[in-house]
């Protein structure tokens, strides 16, 4: 004669066999949904990425009259001859007149990065380092200041900084401490008594004369707070360490110019 109870058994555990199966399909499915749209979970715990990198700066520069007494004097554009002399003449002749809007290439910077989530999209961080490629300082300015200071906060399009997914998206506002340099050649031909249009210069220039016709080394000088946005990617290799490329503009002040940087680190996530 057969028991009850284990017959009982039996039944429930063949009862609990397909359930148990189905609840397990279901987590795969809902899992596979997640992996297909893009959705990773966040990490339990939000971890410090840090890591150092490299940035180029480069500087949209105004046009006109760039070595001409006005601008130097207003500050816009600081004018040096070859030999690192601050240039006081005067252009005539049209020439150093009609420069045109351009973009150039200024600073480089080598930055110590770090970041941390806040929010499940949300984090903050910053940036400390030294800028170099800065211009020469004129008799009566500054001299360059190569401190870069820098927080910044992020949304993550893709999932959480922590998040598991291989590529992700990322836009950032930032805004901090720092000094953009940049310059463009300007061919002057100096000023005389009897050219029409222009008055010779009074001034003293340090060191030789000018001579009829030189280049220039004209700088823009920006800075030395700055505010702006960015976009970028940070790909994740296998492990804890990734990539990050961003591309920012800037607006800068007191000294006001704008300013488009391209940014390169690589970072690991701390223990």
């Amino acid at each position: 004669m057969s028991d009850p109870q284990a017959f009982s058994g039996n039944t429930t555990e063949a009862q609990a066999g397909p359930r148990d199966a189905k609840a397990a399909q279901t987590v795969a499915l809902d899992a596979g949904a997640l992996k297909a749209e893009g959705v990773s979970r966040p990490a339990s715990k939000p971890s410090w990425w840090i890591g150092s990198g490299l940035q180029m700066d480069t500087v949209l520069l105004p046009g006109g009259d760039v070595c001409g007494r006005e601008s130097q004097s207003s500050g816009r554009y600081a004018c040096f001859r070859g030999d690192r002399e601050q240039y006081l003449g005067t252009p005539g002749g049209g020439a150093g007149t009609d420069a045109g809007t351009t973009l150039a290439y200024g600073t480089t910077r080598v930055l110590l990065h770090a970041e941390r989530s806040v929010l499940a999209r949300l984090s903050v961080g910053g940036r400390l380092g030294l800028a170099f490629g800065g211009g020469p300082a004129a008799p009566q300015g500054a001299a360059f200041m190569p401190l870069h200071m820098e927080v910044r906060g992020s949304y993550w399009i893709l999932g959480g900084l922590d998040g598991d997914q291989p590529l992700n998206l990322f836009a950032t506002v930032l805004g901090g401490v720092a000094q953009i340099d940049a310059s463009r050649k300007v061919s002057v031909e100096e000023c005389r008594a009897g050219m029409g249009g222009c008055t010779p210069s009074d001034n003293a220039q340090p060191g030789v004369p000018n001579p009829d016709r030189q280049e220039l080394d004209a700088y823009v000088k920006l800075g030395q707070g700055f505010a702006g946005l960015g976009f970028g990617a940070m790909y994740r290799f296998p492990g804890q360490h990734a990539v990050m490329a961003d591309l920012r503009a800037v607006q800068t002040f007191p000294s006001h110019g704008t300013a488009f940087s391209l940014s390169l680190s690589y970072v690991v996530r701390a223990p």
